[in-house]
């Protein structure tokens, strides 16, 4: 039999029971949101198009609202999508760009970002705050009575403005909470929709030191075989323990080719439910939790966001119906019917059948090795909170300090023996198998929840846990060579900020200069620093390997002239990056839009019908302080 773990029979049958009720009414629930209250945005009427859905899955967060399609253009009308008024004015380079916030009296808002431009009175009065503050990036925030606006009127133009990735306008719906809803539940005709999810690719993971996948401590990934546009399957998997399931899903539109997200994931196990997972309402303070809704060090080897369909340690996330946080526990000799539901918003939905077997660990036979190669120095990682040591050998010694375990090999992979050792128990200095010994870099657990100090003397480095650091357990790895150190495992979630201290000893450039750098496999990329002392302090949330470099090289000023009474430049910056531009007319400030992903920068007079006329200066300065300044006659 398959049992749910620390839980009896009787709640999983009540749960299961109010899971089915809830079901029943999850595609009804449109109907407890305003319908026909809103507007569509862009092209009211016509048949539109969505590049990105309510909670699609991105880096870090949980995707907020709907990306309407424009074409590939820029400059089309956006509509208030009801009466109320505009609350809120944002102005960045990066981010939402450009972006408006409307107030309606049902206790609803909604936001449209990326634009271009502001309509009328609402651009004349951003301007004229930008003058006042002489800043580019403002945040406004006008009164109930200063822009009323109708539903239907234009407030602005839709643009590719902030962090987009191609012209088309970012819309959402909040309630009076601020928690984003999903928009598509309003009941916008405007979106046509009868595709239904598909299914990519599924994973079972061993979640202990006990269980397996296909007889190993491993997590195999299986591609289903599609039947249908509904219907999916994958083959009979040999399970034993406590595992997770996790599946990489999408969903497509009609009209577009985008993948996007899945609104609801549901799984049953022998045609009981176990676990839900529905992301049609937020709050932002809950969307870095997305890092242990999916699989982050698979996403972070780049395998893709495969998403659990269990609850792991510190997710705090309220997008769950689940029966023992959805793990299962198998310990037995019998076939178990597993079926995963994908449904979009629209209440399409496609399957995945598969059969789980408990299949119990065998036990591992000594092999000759007699090898026709050199006996390979032991490999490990870190799975879950267990470390596995591949050898060429049956039994090894893993050194606790001043004692030595002697373990036996749980199973054989490729040819060589792996061992399992339960880092909750001890944390191990080293490992030796037949005649070669490798020493681990993992220093100390740290435990979520809590103030932490670890100082490592082999290193140097200093690395500082507040309360909120971590999500679950961390292996901490510590690695440092010269001035670049590396801090693991890659991959693993971070909740909230680390800091890491180090003693810069090369002499790489002037102390003022110095700023670390991420290389995760990249070209170096500003990660900043702060002076405490000899020692530079890191503030970060990824884990990662960083360096000390120095930046002295001034930024960049490439002028491209004057058309149609605007003046532009390209402006960039080799190593730190851009941090602040200014520019004055004839002694007066100018303002100077600025597009980071063009690198362009271009200006806009108070007042359209003033010439751009005489001495313009320019001074840009990076993230390090270096200066560059440019003048020209504007003739």
């Amino acid at each position: 039999m398959i049992e749910l773990l620390r839980k009896g029979l009787g709640r999983l049958v009540l749960l299961s029971t109010l899971f089915f009720c809830l079901g029943t009414l999850l595609f009804a629930q449109g109907k407890k949101y305003p319908q026909g209250y809103f507007k569509f945005p862009i092209n009211p009427g016509q048949r539109g198009y969505l590049s990105g859905t309510m909670g699609e899955l991105r880096s870090n967060h949980f995707h907020s609202g709907i990306d309407i399609k424009t074409g590939g253009q820029e400059g089309l009308p956006v509509y208030a999508s009801a009466d109320g008024y505009i609350s809120r004015i944002k102005v960045s380079a990066f981010g939402y760009g450009n972006a408006l916030y409307i107030q309606h009296p049902n206790g609803y808002s909604t936001v449209y970002a990326h634009l271009k431009s502001f309509k009328g009175k609402i651009g004349e009065y951003v301007k004229e705050q930008q003058y006042s503050r002489k800043s580019f990036s403002v945040e406004l925030f006008p009164s109930q009575t200063h822009f009323k606006v109708k539903k239907g009127d234009i407030i602005g133009y839709s643009g590719n403005t902030g962090g987009s990735g191609g012209p088309h306008l970012h819309f959402e719906i909040r309630d009076r909470f601020q928690q984003v809803l999903n928009p598509l539940l309003f009941g916008f005709s405007e979106i046509v929709d009868n595709i239904s999810p598909e299914f990519y690719a599924l994973k079972i993971v061993p979640l202990d030191i006990n269980s397996r996948v296909k007889e190993k401590l491993d997590a195999p990934v299986f591609y289903p075989k599609k039947h249908s546009e509904t219907a999916y399957s994958a083959p009979t998997i040999s399970v034993w323990g406590n595992i997770g399931l996790e599946i990489k899903a999408n969903d497509k539109l009609n009209g577009a080719s985008n993948k996007n997200g899945v609104n609801t994931l549901i799984v049953t196990v022998d045609g009981k439910e176990t676990y839900r997972y529905n992301n049609d309402r937020y709050a932002f303070s809950q969307t870095r939790h997305i890092n242990v809704h999916i699989d982050h060090e698979c996403y972070k080897q780049g395998e893709g966001r495969f998403q659990r369909m269990y609850v792991a340690d510190g997710n705090k996330l309220p997008l769950y119906e689940a029966v023992n946080q959805g793990f299962l526990n198998i310990t037995d000799g019998s076939e178990h019917r597993v079926e995963i539901t994908a449904i979009d918003a629209y209440g399409n939905s496609s399957k995945l059948n598969f059969t789980l077997k408990g299949t119990p660990p065998q036990e591992t036979r000594p092999q000759p090795f007699v090898l026709s190669r050199e006996v390979a120095t032991p490999t490990f990682e870190v799975f879950n909170n267990t470390l596995k040591i591949w050898g060429d050998a049956n039994e090894c010694l893993v050194y606790d300090g001043f004692f030595a375990n002697n373990i036996k090999a749980s199973y054989m992979d490729k040819g060589q023996s792996v061992f399992l050792w339960d880092l909750r128990k001890k944390i191990p200095d080293s490992v030796y198998v037949a005649g070669k010994s490798v020493a681990f870099n993992i220093k100390e657990a740290v435990k979520p929840g809590a103030l932490h100090q670890v100082f490592d003397d082999e290193t140097g480095l200093q690395v500082n846990f507040s309360i909120p650091s971590l999500f679950d357990t961390l292996y901490l790895d510590l690695s440092r060579a010269g001035d670049t150190f590396a801090l693991g495992p890659y991959g693993f979630p971070m909740k909230s900020y680390i800091r890491v201290l180090m003693d810069v000893k090369e002499d790489i450039g002037p102390k003022r200069k110095l700023a670390y750098y991420q290389i995760n496999g990249r070209s170096p990329s500003f990660a900043g620093g702060k002076w405490q002392g000899e020692r530079l302090q890191l503030k970060t949330r990824d884990l990662g390997t960083y360096t000390v470099l120095a930046d002295t090289t001034e930024p960049v000023i490439r002028y491209l002239g004057k058309a149609r009474n605007v003046v532009s430049f390209k402006i960039w910056d080799e190593l730190s990056g851009i941090q602040s531009w200014e520019a004055k007319l004839n002694g007066r400030w100018l303002l100077m839009h600025y597009d980071y992903k063009r690198k362009f920068i271009w200006s806009e007079t108070l007042n359209p019908n003033t010439p751009l006329r005489g001495k313009l200066e320019l001074e840009v300065r990076d993230q390090m302080g270096n200066t560059k300044t440019y003048s020209v006659v504007i003739k």
